[in-house]
């Protein structure tokens, strides 16, 4: 399975660029402003945050809990585009260039999200030069993603694919450098949304992942063996 530099890659700007939580942190003087001109908001499991088409004058920071992109076919079909986890900033393109929603955002679960005006936003970078720093990083390393998951949708097998996904979403064991953990467990039901594959095909991929020793299921949680080992 020769997956084992683009699935480090991605992996190495999950937790890093595309922590707009953790860049507050490190950086006070941002938070501070950044707090000042934002409000938090509590939203309930299934409500719709971002709704597509919509204007976007709104920039959203997810705080806690989980989030989801989707769009929806004609037929009604949802069709999964990525999931947010706490740290991830969302809603900035359609915001910075005054343009309608791309897609719908859904609380996976039980969020908090923290929402700034996007002229307060664009304050802020032009202040902040390492903020606008930060936002052309990350912007180039999204788009370095979704060229990267357009790769992979023509060219891995679903196999590959859930591989992927799963490196993706964990995190490094502290106890173990030869394994990445992966905590709630998944669903095969969520691999297949993530993915837009069928259950049947993901259920066949996380066996043959744990018949070939690089998932290994654990109560609660699995264990993802890094391509390297």
């Amino acid at each position: 399975m020769r997956v084992t530099k683009l699935g480090r890659a991605n992996m190495d700007f999950q937790y890093n660029i595309l922590d707009f939580q953790r860049f507050l942190a490190e950086n006070a003087d941002i938070h501070a402003a950044f707090s000042d001109v934002s409000q938090s908001r509590k939203i309930a499991k299934g409500n719709i945050i971002v709704a597509q088409d919509e204007p976007g004058q709104d920039i959203f920071l997810l705080r806690v809990g989980r989030a989801k992109a989707v769009i929806f076919s004609e037929g009604g079909h949802e069709i999964h585009l990525a999931e947010f986890m706490p740290g991830t900033l969302f809603g900035e393109m359609a915001a910075l260039l005054n343009a309608p929603r791309s897609s719908n955002v859904i609380a996976h679960t039980k969020a908090v999200v923290d929402v700034i005006p996007a002229a307060e936003f664009n304050t802020l970078m032009r202040r902040h030069p390492k903020l606008a720093l930060y936002m052309t990083q990350m912007l180039a390393k999204r788009l370095q993603q979704t060229s990267q998951s357009l790769f992979e949708g023509h060219v891995f097998t679903v196999t590959q694919r859930i591989y992927q996904d799963l490196l993706r979403k964990s995190e490094p064991d502290s106890t173990d450098t030869e394994r990445m953990r992966l905590a709630p467990a998944p669903s095969v039901t969520s691999l297949s949304k993530s993915l837009n594959v069928t259950r049947e095909a993901a259920s066949r991929a996380v066996t043959k992942l744990t018949k070939q020793g690089l998932v290994k299921k654990q109560k609660g949680y699995w264990d993802i063996i890094r391509p390297e080992f």
